[in-house]
């Protein structure tokens, strides 16, 4: 019998691997899927982000063990905010082929980009992002026309 790896979110037990890809497609060309997750067209690298939205902010959260803050780039234009970075591996290239036998290789490694579009009335201007303990979190303000306020319901 020979195995087939699946693609994470694929069906390994139930379902067929068609049906996933069928899916898979049909999400490409649906505008309102892209807001589902991960599909087709991402990288299995890219590092998985929550994304939590305050009265006052959004704060990104994105889980980077083992990536050191110099190699991340945090870039934000026309409300897009774009993760790239890279994890280098926890064994070369060249210790592999010299001094060891690598038995497992499950660990990722390599360069990543994670691309989110924000909502408008965000203040882009003041972002801040810090890093503890192999998570990334990135504060996005909103601006104060996009808080939300009560108004007052007064009796005559």
């Amino acid at each position: 019998m020979r195995l087939m790896r699946m693609p994470n979110g694929a069906p390994s037990t139930t379902g067929s691997y068609f049906d996933w890809l069928q899916d898979e497609i049909n999400r490409l060309f649906d505008p309102e899927a892209a807001e589902l997750g991960p599909g087709l067209l991402d990288r299995p690298a890219a590092p998985r982000v929550d994304i939590v939205e305050y009265e006052d902010r959004f704060e990104l959260l994105c889980d980077l063990p083992g990536v050191n803050e110099d190699d991340i780039e945090l870039t934000i234009a026309a409300n897009v905010l774009t993760l790239k970075g890279e994890k280098k591996a926890p064994v070369s290239e060249e210790r592999r082929e010299k001094d060891c036998k690598l038995y497992r290789d499950e660990i990722w490694y390599g360069n990543f980009q994670r691309t989110i579009s924000l909502p408008q009335g965000v203040d882009s201007e003041k972002v801040q992002a810090t890093s503890k303990n192999g998570v990334l979190t990135v504060t996005v303000p909103k601006r104060d026309e996009a808080k939300q306020r009560r108004i007052e319901i007064k009796s005559s």
